[in-house]
């Protein structure tokens, strides 16, 4: 069992658990998270607070708290907060074969 505290950076890796990825964030207005592509690796966004400009592929789209967000594999995602207190909680997979890759 692994219990942490739910704060800025809180995060379970690959190595913790088998295949799973769950992390904690917060952004300042105007404040973006690293920009991200992943080939085969799906990901889950739990907004908790604030808003949010999502570049999900081609398209923005405009989050906020109480939503969830899917972005499928190999799609370029970003979030730009529009709030002193944009928070989220993330899960990402990855198969087996790409374990040892990160």
């Amino acid at each position: 069992m692994i219990i942490k505290e739910l704060k800025d950076g809180a995060k379970l890796s690959i190595g913790e658990t088998v295949n799973l990825e769950v992390q904690f964030v917060s952004l300042k207005k105007d404040e973006k998270n690293k920009l991200g592509r992943h080939p085969d690796e799906e990901e889950a966004y739990i907004i908790l607070s604030g808003e949010a400009m999502l570049l999900l592929g081609e398209e923005q789209q405009k989050v906020k708290k109480g939503q969830l967000v899917y972005v499928p594999a190999n799609t370029v995602h970003q979030f730009t907060s529009l709030a002193d207190d944009f928070a989220y909680v993330y899960a990402a997979t990855w198969p087996e074969e790409l374990k040892g890759r990160k």
